[in-house]
């Protein structure tokens, strides 16, 4: 079982705006699913409010502050307590997976082969229709 953890806004700022040699550690136990990484409604108020402030001698600009904020949204649990939340995030994995085609991928890691590995990929997206724009509506 993974462990839990609730990270202080001091925290995010090091892993999101400051990139501390200090989090890697965390962000790899979470990379490997080791970690399950949380933030509550109040830390989440508490970052956007500081990503305001002056970070680094300079203010972040509203798109940096933005990204920072979609971020830790959709990439982290937000509120364990929130049964309706965790029911929604549930049912939307659960449609993303019934929805987009999961292809595997293995290869010899010989470089000289990435063209070749490329063509390939190109060539099961173009057989698959819906690929490209289950890509553009992600990417939006």
């Amino acid at each position: 079982m993974p462990l839990r953890l609730v990270l202080d806004t001091n925290i995010w700022l090091d892993w999101l705006v400051f990139d501390d040699a200090g989090i890697a550690p965390l962000k790899a136990a979470a990379a490997a699913a080791r970690a399950e990484i949380f933030i509550d409604d109040a830390c989440a108020a508490e970052l956007a409010a500081v990503l305001g402030y002056p970070l680094r001698k300079e203010i972040l600009d509203a798109a940096a502050q933005a990204a920072c904020m979609a971020l830790v949204g959709n990439a982290f649990q937000l509120d364990l307590g929130d049964h309706n939340n965790l029911r929604r995030l549930l049912a939307h994995a659960a449609d993303a997976v019934r929805r987009v085609p999961v292809l595997t991928l293995a290869y010899p890691r010989d470089y000289a082969l990435l063209p070749d590995v490329v063509r390939r990929i190109e060539a099961e997206i173009d057989a698959e229709p819906s690929l490209p724009a289950m890509a553009m509506a992600a990417a939006r």
